[in-house]
């Protein structure tokens, strides 16, 4: 099949090196289901949001293979931690129950169409 020659659907390549495409693409896969499923259940959109500031900080070190890419995850964990802690200063986590956090305003805004420039985006013409 497809999926078991190309190197890109697997955690390591065929010389047996790691690959941090699939790595990520599968941290990214399991935190799209986890999103979807917490919000169906708990009516909360904003799930994703709780990751938004913490999975590019993921991303970063498992893409880690040499030193510019070390200093990328650096940078990339300073800037994921101050986005963090602004969303948890505005409510934005809930702890033990990290379901429960405050849904972003926006969101509330979008599902009432009061968003401008939204009708452009969902009228069919």
């Amino acid at each position: 099949s497809v999926c078991s020659t190309n190197p890109v659907y697997t955690l390591f390549d065929q010389n047996g090196e790691y690959n941090a495409y699939t790595a990520c693409l599968t941290v990214c896969l399991v935190f799209a289901s986890l999103c979807f499923v917490i919000s169906s259940i708990t009516g909360n959109v904003s799930q994703v949001d709780k990751l938004w500031s913490i999975s590019p900080i993921v991303y970063a070190w498992l893409a880690v293979v040499d030193a510019r890419t070390f200093l990328m995850a650096i940078l990339t964990t300073t800037w994921g931690l101050r986005l963090t802690y602004n969303f948890a200063r505005r409510g934005g986590y809930c702890f033990p129950e990290f379901w429960k956090g405050d849904e972003d305003y926006r969101w509330a805004v979008l599902r009432q169409g009061k968003l401008p420039g939204f009708g452009v985006l969902t009228s069919p013409t």
